[in-house]
């Protein structure tokens, strides 16, 4: 199983269990999960240029990931305009994971 697989697994269940239990307690439990996140290479100098290529392989956006692109995505969640949206895995990276499915 690959290790994002078994993470993302790890990490569904316990969401899923918390927003049953606190729910009633109008507390709401969401998962963010970030795709591949561009940085700028200063901050980030072990980026090899075969991992800087990783996020441009084929996906649905063809796009990279920026930090605000995800933040948008949280405040949207912690706002009223998500109040129905609970135990649910938001996974942000712009159709990254479909990269591998054939079209």
């Amino acid at each position: 199983m690959p290790a994002g697989t078994a993470a993302k697994a790890a990490v569904e269940g316990p969401a899923k269990g918390m927003a049953r239990d606190l729910g009633p307690d109008k507390i709401r439990v969401v998962t963010v999960i970030p795709g591949w996140i561009a940085m700028r290479r200063r901050i980030d100098p072990w980026l090899t240029p075969k991992a800087e290529a990783e996020p441009l392989k084929p996906r649905c956006l063809n796009e990279k990931l920026y930090p605000p692109d995800l933040a948008r995505m949280v405040l949207w969640l912690a706002s009223d305009a998500s109040r129905m949206c609970a135990g649910q895995l938001w996974v942000v990276d712009g159709g990254w994971m479909w990269r591998s499915f054939p079209s």
